[in-house]
């Protein structure tokens, strides 16, 4: 790195003004894309290193945005962190991100550790929808916003989708199109996590809701974590009182992806024909294929919902008036 390199080298070396160098370096949207390139590519030829901490310490900004969520080990929670960035790098900000592992003490230790880092806003998937973390019950002036979970009967900003209706939607497109009438005879089992989890309890209302409009009766549940582990023994437990070899076959949805998993494996792991089960599943996998069972998959905006926290959050912090919740628009394809 060249020490001595100045705006004024960097605008010199790229033939504009120092002005422009200093919107460049500062995302202004004004600066077209091609001068930003043009600056950017002269500051590296030259050695010039933009001093992102004394900008923070001029503007009273760190232009970090935190990111909280359970798990970092949830492809869904980590496509939405991308969509996350992708929005941020547009406006010239960075992502910090921290994971919880589901625990409230943890959760508390990160948004506090954020807040010692300046952040200029929080984005969090709750670990706990039931326990507001107790720094956020306090007057807080960094705004914070929840994405895809909310805290249950708090005002925060919340970005989620339409978990209850495309549940209902897509079972009755599921047994309109897909199954013979033979098929929609069939029992139908609901695999889902616990229902204090806010996605978990709309998608079983969404199920019942469409066991209701389509006058079907002969269906039960089997609620576990919401993880592969979960997945694989509420698909145990089913098995256990049906006979392998029964003529009829059975009808499953299956309220997540990691849930999924552990129905996969376990209908592999025990051979149970293809032919004996047909399966609507929430979340879709770029790895789709390889979900041999499930014949529709639920389509969550992901990317879009890490976009619209950011597009939201930065309304907050320009003091515009915001939605107190946004819902997005889920949808659903044959596998």
């Amino acid at each position: 790195m060249n020490k001595s390199s100045t705006f004024s080298d960097v605008a010199k070396e790229a033939g504009v003004s120092t002005a422009t160098v200093s919107r460049a370096f500062n995302r202004d949207p004004s600066v077209l894309p091609e001068t930003r390139e043009k600056v950017f590519s002269a500051a590296k030829k030259i050695g010039y290193v933009f001093n992102d901490t004394a900008r923070s310490l001029k503007t009273q900004k760190s232009r970090t945005i935190g990111f909280i969520c359970p798990e970092l080990s949830n492809n869904f929670f980590m496509e939405i962190a991308e969509g996350i960035e992708i929005e941020l790098n547009h406006h010239g900000y960075h992502l910090l991100l921290r994971h919880t592992q589901s625990n409230p003490e943890k959760e508390e230790t990160a948004i506090n550790d954020m807040l010692s880092r300046r952040v200029d806003g929080l984005i969090l998937i709750p670990s706990d929808e039931n326990k507001l973390p107790s720094i956020l019950k306090t007057s807080l002036s960094t705004p914070c916003l929840t994405v895809d979970r909310s805290w249950h009967n708090q005002n925060f900003p919340e970005i989620i989708t339409n978990n209850k209706h495309v549940t209902t939607k897509a079972i009755e497109y599921f047994y309109r199109t897909m199954l013979s009438k033979n098929e929609q005879g069939e029992e139908w089992i609901y695999i889902g996590g616990h229902e204090q989890i806010s996605t978990a309890g709309e998608r079983l209302r969404g199920f019942k809701e469409a066991m209701d409009k389509l006058s079907i009766s002969n269906w039960r549940k089997e609620i576990n974590n919401f993880d592969a582990e979960g997945g694989y023994t509420a698909a145990k437990k089913i098995f256990a009182s049906l006979p392998y070899n029964q003529e009829k076959g059975i009808n499953i949805f299956v309220a997540n992806y990691f849930m999924n998993l552990g129905v996969t494996e376990f209908l592999l792991e025990n051979r149970i024909p293809k032919s004996m089960i047909r399966m609507c599943a929430f979340d879709y996998s770029p790895q789709h294929k390889l979900f041999q069972y499930s014949k529709l998959f639920i389509h969550q905006p992901h990317l879009e919902m890490g976009t619209k926290a950011v597009e939201t959050l930065f309304a907050m912090l320009n003091e515009e008036k915001v939605s107190r919740k946004t819902i997005l628009n889920s949808s659903f394809e044959e596998n």
